[in-house]
């Protein structure tokens, strides 16, 4: 009888949980109900129909696909093609560029714990990857080329992620750029500083 009386109580336990669960949910569907109404109504000041059976097509074509999407996506619905390129653009930053955590303590870090030790008569990584910035002009050029180029040439090994922390800290510097998984130097050419030179007058004939 103790099993059967611990049963009992057990289940009437378990139905009040339910219960409770329940009507917590009804709440909460019935605030939700609450606001899509509101939502809705809302796009009447806009000039849209909220009776209308194709509202939302409407809706779709006057605010454009990518404002659509978008708006889907900031509902909390996963939109595929939006996660793919956050998936991509992350891919790219975590293989270009340090963590956060590596981040701030490169930026603590002094040189000789950011970089491997130089062979003699090797000039520094930051060095190099200034240089061949410079050198591959406005073609641009990737970090794991840059690392290959001083393995291949200073025979040094050369933690992967060490160019692209280099990098970084370089574009924190105002001297490196990147366009997806490309880098280009960003630091003034000869050409653009020459602070001698006068500063150009207006043009005769020009309004300004």
């Amino acid at each position: 009888m103790k099993v059967l009386l611990s049963r009992v109580v057990r289940g009437e336990d378990e139905k009040k949980r339910i219960d409770d669960e329940l009507a917590a949910l009804k709440a909460k569907k019935t605030e939700a109900e609450k606001r899509r109404a509101g939502a809705v109504t809302a796009f009447e000041t806009f000039g849209f129909d909220t009776d209308d059976g194709e509202l939302w097509k409407k809706v779709k074509i006057a605010i454009g696909e990518d404002a659509w999407w978008e708006a889907i996506a900031m509902g909390g619905r996963v939109v595929k093609h939006l996660a793919d390129k956050q998936n991509e653009a992350a891919k790219e930053a975590e293989a270009e560029a340090p963590e956060g955590d590596e981040a701030s303590a490169s930026d603590e870090a002094s040189d000789d714990r950011e970089y491997p030790p130089a062979k003699d008569g090797m000039p520094t990584i930051r060095e190099i990857v200034l240089a061949q910035l410079a050198a591959a002009a406005e073609t641009g050029i990737k970090a794991a080329d840059i690392r290959r180029f001083i393995e291949q040439t200073y025979s040094q090994t050369v933690h992967e992620k060490t160019v692209g922390m280099t990098l970084y800290r370089l574009s924190k510097d105002g001297l490196s750029r990147r366009e997806g998984r490309t880098w280009f130097s960003a630091a003034p050419s000869a050409k653009t500083e020459n602070p001698g030179a006068a500063t150009p007058g207006p043009q005769e004939g020009v309004i300004g």
